[in-house]
């Protein structure tokens, strides 16, 4: 069965010219991953390709996990945009353990952008009415701008809150995701 897997394995590094084709780092994962305050976690997962003009284009989803006291908060965001372009920030909160949303909290997210004029977002705030619920999930969605070249991290703290029938439990969570504005 293993010359098969290598025979198999050959071929198809032949077949692509015998040039890499992902950008996964053996053993770490696709692109970069930093450990942010409050035990969240941040990544960017980029995959990067020659123009025809010679320049690299970029395509780049950047993330960010954390998880708490019986949920999980996930952020996502454009890696990378041009000077002038929209991006998408959503974040997500997701109960966990017979939790659910409450229904009563007023869910906010308050957004940050670091350092201050690269990236700038539609709204500073997005309160309860911005958000779309179900029973176990809150999600934002919010759209920023590339004001001007450079690298900068966005985000933002998440006020939330989930419930049993016996008790609620309320948070404020900071996340923080990477952005390149290209020129």
């Amino acid at each position: 069965m293993r010359i098969g897997e290598a025979i198999c394995t050959a071929l198809m590094t032949a077949a692509c010219g015998g040039g890499r084709t992902s950008t996964a780092v053996p053993g770490g994962g696709t692109g970069a991953r930093v450990a942010t305050d409050g035990g969240t976690t941040a990544s960017t997962n980029a995959k990067e390709t020659e123009a025809g003009n010679g320049l690299p284009t970029t395509v780049a989803t950047a993330k960010a996990h954390s998880d708490g006291n019986h949920y999980a908060l996930d952020a996502t965001a454009n890696g990378t945009v041009s000077r002038g372009g929209t991006g998408l920030l959503e974040v997500v909160m997701v109960a966990k353990d017979g939790y659910h949303v409450n229904d009563e909290f007023p869910y906010k997210l308050k957004t940050a952008s670091e350092p201050f004029g690269i990236v700038t977002f539609e709204v500073p705030e997005l309160s309860r009415s911005d958000g779309r619920y179900t029973k176990t999930e809150a999600r934002f969605r919010i759209k920023f701008l590339g004001a001007r070249p450079g690298v900068a991290k966005i985000g933002g703290t998440m006020a939330l809150s989930v419930c049993t029938k016996k008790e609620c439990i309320t948070d404020r969570v900071a996340l923080e995701l990477p952005v390149t504005v290209l020129p």
